[in-house]
């Protein structure tokens, strides 16, 4: 089933198959509704580029158990990338300086992001 459009499913195949020639990080903040990083990966995912997701320790088990699953998909599918949950996320208040602390995380070399030069932090 293709909901998007009779063309997409060929363009993200073609997408998938050739690797960036400049690499993104990204950086997600997981706070609920995990459908949401979900419909995010499946139209940007690209096996070259890569994924820091933190998830807020107040969310809700089923959203840290939803987006372990997706992360676990994309593992499964794609060994090689570089996608990963931080092992040990900061409780996030808005408006609170954590908000902006989320987003550095992932860099920290301990949690297994290795950003080469090429990468374009997002």
């Amino acid at each position: 089933m293709n909901l998007f459009g009779r063309n997409l499913t060929a363009a993200r195949g073609r997408q998938l198959d050739s690797l960036p020639s400049t690499p993104l990080a990204f950086s997600h903040s997981q706070h609920q509704q995990p459908a949401l990083l979900e419909v995010f990966l499946a139209l940007t995912f690209r096996p070259g580029d890569a994924h820091c997701i933190h998830i807020d320790p107040k969310a809700p088990d089923l959203t840290r158990a939803a987006t372990e699953a997706v992360v676990e998909c994309y593992k499964f599918r794609y060994p090689e990338a570089n996608i990963f949950i931080v092992p040990n996320p900061v409780p996030v208040f808005w408006g609170h300086m954590s908000t902006l602390e989320v987003s550095g995380t992932g860099i920290n070399p301990t949690h297994g992001l290795e950003l080469r030069p090429s990468f374009s932090l997002i």
